[in-house]
């Protein structure tokens, strides 16, 4: 009996652990995803999203305003403020919207950089006001436990949603439009100065930067300081207090040492350290590359993984010819070429009128596709109308049905011209790849010009904000691309320009070189790993932090994890930062690029020195004159 009573007691001992360990392996992780207002990282988060979930098994909360709804793949849930659910084969995906107005992203009054932040901004707090004052909503989020939050990076909604719920880890992403000096600016962190000194855009393959160049990133890392202490953080405490959204405490790092401060007492009346100051920061994941940006140390905190839609998704595909094939009369390995993607199938374009003018063009072609979100006005409209029509490329030219009916009424040579195709919507990931295509007209938006380089065709861009006016300099700098002003876009006066653009573009093949050589340089850093995997891959780590955790941002003088999360040849910024990488631990002048700071001193005593000089000069009062006496006076005084 005694045997037999111990078998059994066997029996469910193993019983229970297999329960156990089956149900620890139906843990998964939990993720609250903010797409904010921003269009194009609205669709990047989605696609991460998207795979995050079909790939490695997550239960995703998607939060989206209501315009962006009919963007995603999944069509909108009926009722708002409830969650939808959508079963996956491996995870669970769930869509929630939220009424929200829409962001013009192109409309803000852009008079200076920090006058268009302060714009954004406000509506960044207006629309987080409306989300939070959704009880229905926010108590439908409250009810499941999140492991972490994956938002984005400039939106400052982002914390408050994750201080609202409680949530510790985080993750944010940014397309690649920031700088790395605005991403600690607008996270609040900081930057040593040794970060900032270094960066630029000056382009050269790597070289030194300048000494004037060191000096103005200096200055303009000083002045959007200024904004932030004085705009950005008084406005976010002001929101704070108004919604009551008090931050989380910072998680405290066991055995802190080297200049943290004394110990204090933690829960339980067990030692603990003072907060680092690095432990204020998120992972942020960029969809930047380095083909466009200056080499540079980025913040820890800062992964670049690289353009996560610029490669188009698989579609069907029209099988090429042989290579007996002599009815094109061009080898294989020509037409491979001519593609710029490296592969020789071309896919099918949709709708059939678009399919039937692409394969008729023997001249080239040229598209012109700006965001759906920006409207061109009339003058521009019939600008490049008049720039299009007399041109020997074929035009394939994306615009609202409502404009494409406005140009046809008032130009009546565009009803004629059958080098034209004006339609609705261009698949312009497709069409692109197509080896016949020459030159892109767009927006200076980073998917864009991922696109296009990915593709290896030179850009027309228009910059239509100041984030994009870097990365159209950048690119032009290279050689890669022609840069037209918005101002003469919508002003009228683009016409001319815009043909002899296209023009220098089909003409000259250096721009077509540059282009692909960043196309070569974009693959070969990709490599076998897409940056959806790899932007994957960081928000596993954030998950799996514990409490304490963010090692990745704790300074090397604490010991406790810092050989954690170290990926540094491979996503953009290492693992463990050195000491003063960030987050306000040293002064300024502590982590000071030496040359640029000794310019500044000197210049500025030298300025000093000058105003009191004038300042002595202008208001010394000059001595009375001395009088000139005759001789016949002093011979009388002498007598």
């Amino acid at each position: 009996m005694v045997s037999i009573g111990i078998h059994v007691l066997w029996e469910l001992l193993l019983l229970s652990l297999l329960v156990h360990v089956v149900n620890a392996g139906d843990l998964r992780p939990s993720l609250l995803v903010f797409t904010s207002v921003h269009r194009e990282q609205a669709l990047d988060l989605w696609a991460l999203t998207e795979h995050l979930v079909a790939v490695r098994g997550y239960e995703a909360v998607v939060l989206a305003p209501e315009p962006f709804a009919k963007d995603f793949r999944q069509p909108a849930i009926s009722e708002p403020d409830e969650l939808g659910r959508e079963d996956s084969r491996v995870g669970f995906l769930a869509l929630a919207t939220y009424p929200s107005i829409a962001f013009e992203e192109y409309q803000v009054d852009s008079r200076g950089a920090t006058h268009e932040l302060t714009g954004i901004l406000g509506f960044y707090l207006a629309n987080c006001a409306s989300l939070l004052t959704n009880r229905t909503l926010m108590g439908s989020l409250s009810k499941r436990d999140y492991t972490a939050i994956l938002g984005v990076a400039t939106d400052p909604c982002s914390t408050f949603l994750a201080d609202k719920l409680k949530i510790q880890r985080r993750a944010a992403y940014d397309d690649g439009a920031a700088t790395s000096l605005l991403w600690g600016i607008l996270l609040g962190q900081g930057l040593s100065t040794s970060h900032v000194a270094v960066y630029g855009t000056r382009l050269g393959g790597g070289g030194g930067m300048s000494l004037f160049q060191q000096i103005r990133n200096v200055l303009q890392y000083y002045r959007l300081q200024l904004w932030y202490r004085r705009v950005y953080e008084p406005r976010l405490a002001a929101f704070r207090q108004r919604h009551r959204l008090w931050a989380l405490p910072a998680p405290l790092v066991p055995g802190s040492e080297g200049g943290e401060g004394e110990q204090t007492r933690g829960r339980g009346g067990v030692a603990s350290g003072k907060p680092a100051c690095h432990l204020r920061g998120q992972v942020v994941i960029t969809g930047g590359d380095w083909g466009l940006l200056e080499p540079q140390p980025l913040p820890p905190s800062v992964k670049l993984v690289g353009p996560i839609r610029a490669q188009p998704a698989p579609t069907p595909t029209m099988p090429a010819p042989a290579a007996g094939a002599g009815a094109a009369g061009t080898p294989p390995t020509a037409a491979v070429e001519t593609t710029g993607s490296g592969t020789a199938s071309l896919p099918l374009l949709q709708p059939p009128e678009l399919a039937a003018h692409v394969s008729g063009a023997g001249t080239g072609i040229v598209i012109i596709c700006f965001p759906p979100d920006y409207r061109l006005p009339l003058r521009a409209l019939l600008a490049i109308a008049e720039a299009v029509i007399d041109l020997k490329q074929r035009i394939v030219w994306q615009a609202a049905e409502a404009d494409i009916a406005r140009v046809r009424q008032l130009y009546l040579p565009l009803r004629h011209a059958r080098h034209v195709l004006m339609v609705p919507r261009v698949p312009l990931q497709e069409l692109i790849m197509h080896p016949q295509v020459v030159s892109l007209i767009t927006a200076g938006s980073v998917q864009a010009i991922y696109t296009a380089v990915y593709a290896g065709k030179p850009v027309i861009a228009v910059p239509l904000n100041a984030a994009q006016e870097d990365l159209v300099a950048r690119l032009a700098g290279l050689g890669a691309g022609q840069r037209l002003s918005r101002q003469e876009l919508e002003g009228g006066a683009a016409s001319y320009r815009v043909s002899v653009a296209i023009e220098r573009m089909s003409n000259v093949y250096s721009f077509t070189q540059s282009m692909q050589l960043l196309s070569r340089q974009l693959r070969a850093t990709l490599g076998s790993r897409s940056p959806l995997e790899r932007a994957a891959e960081w928000v596993d780590y954030t998950t799996s932090l514990d409490e304490f955790g963010r090692q990745y941002l704790v300074p090397r003088s604490i010991l406790a994890g810092s050989n954690a999360g170290s990926d540094g040849g491979d996503s953009g910024g290492g693992g463990v930062p050195a000491l003063g990488g960030g987050g306000g631990c040293m002064s300024p002048f502590e982590a000071a690029n030496a040359a640029a700071y000794s310019v500044l001193t000197a210049a500025g005593l030298g300025a000093v020195v000058l105003l009191v000089l004038v300042v002595h000069v202008c208001t010394r009062v000059p001595p009375p004159p001395v009088r000139k006496r005759s001789h016949a006076v002093l011979k009388a005084k002498d007598d």
